[in-house]
């Protein structure tokens, strides 16, 4: 099992599910402002990394079942950020536990069309290409840089060192998220309240698969955080939480 950080002892359970190439220490800050706004609540945010092993080929399908794990098979609400968003979109379709789902620029390529949203998936292919393909620790920059929306030179030393210690695995999730097939009609089966939210400054597939997604019946929200990047979740949580916490208060 990987490492659970869990905050509060409430009755109301929230897991938080981080996105690639980071880990269940930095959406940690969230979580503890999202206790702060719902203060009942039990929150668990495990790390994805620790339960990868042995599955490596496929490692939506681990992340998946880490989540299923934590439920308990108890009633939860599920907030997931970048790629923690398609493996909660997976879960919800999975478990009758989930009774709401708070979906922070999910990375759920699949929804997108081939030929109406060629500009975004191009715009993420050249990205994966140079994931999977540069030798060295090149490919892995170009992704973090893309995706964080700054410079490599600019990041903590720590968090780079992370970063680079994923190898492989960080590859075969961006290649497992950027080619996945599932289509939009897939998620109709979704019953469960469904909060979108996106920032106003993030990149090209992030809003178009926001813009997709709204059209289900299950979506009951879409809120743009101004000015906000892809992962301004982690370095400033407070508008996100805030949006967040009003959508598990009325779905409860």
């Amino acid at each position: 099992m990987s490492e659970i950080i869990t905050l509060g002892s409430g009755a109301a359970h929230i897991i938080v599910v981080h996105g690639a190439g980071t880990g269940a220490r930095s959406v940690q800050r969230f979580g503890e402002v999202m206790l702060s706004r719902t203060p009942d609540a039990r929150i668990t945010i495990p790390d994805l990394y620790g339960a990868i092993e042995g599955d490596a080929t496929n490692p939506i399908d681990a992340h998946r079942r880490t989540v299923l794990e934590c439920t308990d098979k108890g009633d939860v609400h599920l907030i997931g950020h970048s790629m923690g968003g398609f493996v909660c979109l997976k879960v919800a379709l999975s478990s009758p536990h989930v009774k709401s789902l708070t979906l922070i620029e999910p990375m759920a390529f699949g929804v997108l069309d081939p030929v109406l949203d060629r500009a975004a998936l191009d715009e993420d292919r050249a990205v994966i290409a140079r994931l999977l393909n540069d030798d060295g620790e090149a490919g892995t920059v170009t992704f973090i840089e893309y995706w964080g929306q700054t410079t490599w030179s600019d990041m903590p030393a720590n968090a780079r060192a992370r970063i680079l210690s994923l190898g492989s695995v960080l590859r075969q999730q961006g290649r497992a998220v950027s080619f996945d097939d599932t289509p939009l009609r897939a998620y109709e089966a979704l019953g469960v309240p469904t909060l979108l939210i996106g920032g106003t400054n993030t990149r090209a597939p992030a809003r178009r698969i926001i813009e997709r997604l709204s059209t289900l019946a299950a979506v009951s929200d879409v809120q743009w955080v101004v000015d906000a990047k892809h992962l301004d979740v982690i370095s400033n949580p407070l508008p996100f939480a805030e949006i967040a916490a009003n959508h598990i208060a009325n779905a409860r």
